[in-house]
């Protein structure tokens, strides 16, 4: 699955949109948040599936734990349109998951920089700081 031909000026846009949009389970999360960006980028839904299926972080965990984890979960919802990548191949527009301290979470890479959701917006974290983040190639 390929990007839409416009994906720079999306990607600009939907990080835009959601700069100051305060956190919420079910709605505003770091999964919603990258599966949001795919179908802006991609015109293909993932989260179709798990979309309004929670609206706790008991409800998250429990979805994710379905499948081993927040990576292994990523990997499954992924695997049509993305594929592991290292951090050398990593791009704007790509995933990464990262432990955020509080655990791992999915976000947005944009270069040297990357976005992740945050209890009052986007929070956004030197991509490469992390030796164990992962990386996926949209």
């Amino acid at each position: 699955m390929s990007r839409v031909d416009n994906w720079r000026t999306l990607l600009a846009q939907f990080i835009d949109e959601r700069r100051n949009r305060a956190f919420e389970w079910g709605s505003h999360d770091c999964c919603l948040f990258a599966a949001d960006w795919i179908k802006t980028a991609t015109g293909y839904d993932l989260a179709d599936g798990f979309r309004g299926r929670y609206n706790s972080a008991l409800g998250a965990h429990r979805l994710t734990a379905s499948l081993g984890g927040l990576v292994p979960f990523v990997n499954h919802c992924l695997k049509e349109v993305a594929r592991p990548a290292s951090v050398s191949e990593a791009t704007a527009g790509d995933l990464i998951v990262r432990d955020s301290g509080d655990g791992d979470c999915i976000g947005i890479v944009l270069g040297t920089q990357s976005a992740f959701v945050a209890k009052h917006g986007l929070e956004f974290l030197p991509t490469g700081l992390q030796a164990d983040a992962r990386f996926w190639k949209l």
